[in-house]
């Protein structure tokens, strides 16, 4: 009973306040364990509609234009783990796969390459997220700016044109109002 107890405040001790209290009542470990499961797993039909969602999800990864190959894989890897933690096993040849047909075309030349080497089943997700951030960071490097830089001054661009668009509206209602002033 001592164990029990030590097992259950060990597994208490890192939730958060909303799970917490929907298990605070719970007297052994295992039926603590039990009822965090079914919340976070759920049950037959919730776990099998998550695995659907994850499975869509991870088969629509797609690397957007703006983003770093850090953040991108990033994104890769919880939607893996989260699979993953379903009970879905993904093999790293699939990922790996997945990861080069959907990165932007700026990363065609490495992807050929990549593609062309004969043990590329032997390549693991980090291999190549390490191979994909140094050929980032040459484009970047031959580019003058990081693609952190690039996206800084697009948003900083689209501010601009925001607050221009602003006042232009602005202006046209103080227009109005003078027209309706005379």
């Amino acid at each position: 009973m001592v164990y029990d107890a030590k097992d259950k405040d060990l597994i208490i001790s890192g939730l958060i306040k909303f799970v917490y209290l929907k298990v605070f009542s719970c007297k052994t470990d295992k039926e603590l364990w039990g009822k965090l499961e079914n919340i976070y797993a759920g049950d037959s039909k919730v776990k099998e509609e998550k695995l659907q969602i994850f499975r869509e999800k991870f088969e629509q990864l797609k690397m957007k234009e703006e983003e770093d190959i850090d953040a991108y894989f990033q994104c890769v890897d919880e939607t893996k783990n989260t699979l993953e933690g379903l009970g879905e096993p993904v093999e790293m040849k699939i990922v790996v796969r997945n990861i080069l047909k959907t990165l932007p075309t700026r990363f065609n030349p490495k992807v050929f390459v990549v593609e062309e080497r004969s043990n590329m089943t032997n390549l693991s997700i980090n291999e190549l997220h390490l191979i994909l951030t140094a050929y980032e960071m040459r484009i970047e490097e031959e580019d003058g700016t990081s693609h952190l830089e690039t996206t800084f001054y697009t948003s900083k661009k689209n501010s601009k044109d925001m607050k221009t668009l602003k006042e232009k509206t602005c202006n046209c209602k103080d227009d109005e109002k003078e027209e309706d002033e005379e």
